[in-house]
């Protein structure tokens, strides 16, 4: 397609799919403006074809297309000329040989699949004997049927069987988050202002709050400064937790630790009254040390969980591990999961993602 117009698309919709294998159940595109435009629409009204459109910013939704795409531009890489001009007569070969081929999750060449024979090629056409004897047109067809019927169901129990192992595969280092209903998350940002650099970009835009969850963690927002609602549903992996500033979370400064005796209290003037003895009820000592509260330390993370010293560190499917030595001497392999994020926090600002000392651990 030279232009790629709503009208263009619809017209190769219809000629190129529709006229020549029937209607589609379903049409599943990205949100690009020509596939929500209102001839698109009206055409797969008429048709009865129910569209679906992926989430912005997530091409894992359509990944069979995104991959055959991968495929197209890498065989295009490596057959096309210096000039780049000549790459259009080459697709008709590339995909012919894609037709051809097996595939790993079926077992089965696309071509096969759709006609129940293997595609012939000029090269098979040359080497194949001139058969001049009729063939029984019931027994052809009988045949035919049976092999599409035959390869169906081992393609069946072949795509069954790669999706558990694809599966299997994929648990071992994803980490989806989940959020609930009026929680605040950060949008990704995926476009950045013209002229400006993207490493000097904020990374995340916000906050928004949760107001529906959808399929396949999609979650609808909005965002909070100008109760704007995101047009269309976000995946989970385009969002991360906000977490509101909380003043009584910065550590004090060095000053507003060492505060003044105050010079009226009395309690500070005697040097013989214990700091530890049980003060009596006093309206003047009330008084006094009301406006001065004592501050209250925060504990730290390595003593909260009780660990001595980290060891070493390793990546393990994917995923960072820490062999950490408790109070008690025990030395276990401890994944990041199993701590809070104020601890991996702190493991992080010491510690690389390789598992390298930043600096002196602890003690």
């Amino acid at each position: 397609m030279k232009t790629q117009t709503a009208k263009e698309i619809a017209d190769n919709l219809y000629t190129g799919v529709v006229s020549r294998f029937g209607c589609p159940r379903v049409l599943l595109s990205d949100r690009g403006q020509p596939f929500m435009s209102k001839i698109v629409k009206a055409m797969c009204e008429i048709l009865q074809v129910t569209q679906h459109h992926t989430t912005s910013y997530h091409p894992n939704t359509n990944g069979t297309v995104e991959r055959q795409n991968h495929t197209l531009a890498q065989s295009l890489r490596t057959y096309c000329n210096d000039t780049h001009d000549k790459w259009p007569s080459l697709i008709p070969g590339i995909m012919m040989a894609f037709r051809r081929s097996v595939c790993a999750t079926t077992g089965f060449s696309p071509f096969y699949m759709l006609f129940g024979q293997e595609m012939k090629i000029p090269f098979d056409i040359a080497l194949e004997p001139k058969d001049s004897l009729p063939q029984d047109t019931r027994v052809y067809i009988d045949q035919f049927l049976s092999n599409i019927k035959m390869s169906h169901k081992i393609a069946l129990q072949n795509e069954a069987a790669q999706k558990e192992k694809d599966k299997v595969r994929h648990d071992q280092t994803a980490r989806v988050r989940t959020f609930a209903i009026g929680d605040l998350v950060l949008l990704k940002v995926h476009k950045f202002p013209k002229g400006q650099s993207r490493k000097l970009c904020d990374k995340a835009t916000g906050p928004y709050r949760i107001e529906e969850i959808g399929p396949n963690y999609t979650y609808g927002i909005r965002r909070i400064s100008d109760h704007k609602k995101q047009a269309s549903l976000v995946n989970a992996t385009n969002l991360q937790p906000y977490i509101r500033p909380d003043p009584t979370r910065q550590r004090l400064s060095q000053e507003d630790q060492n505060i003044p005796p105050d010079p009226d209290s009395d309690s500070d003037s005697d040097p013989e009254v214990d700091q530890d003895d049980e003060v009596t009820p006093n309206v003047d000592v009330e008084a006094t040390q009301q406006p001065t509260p004592t501050p209250q330390q925060t504990p730290d993370p390595a003593t909260r969980y009780q660990i001595q010293k980290v060891l070493r560190g390793r990546r393990k499917h994917g995923r960072r591990e820490m062999y950490i030595k408790w109070l008690d001497g025990s030395c276990t392999w401890e994944p990041d999961t199993c701590f809070d994020q104020e601890m991996s926090d702190f493991i992080n600002s010491r510690w690389t993602k390789q598992g390298k000392r930043r600096k002196s651990y602890f003690n």
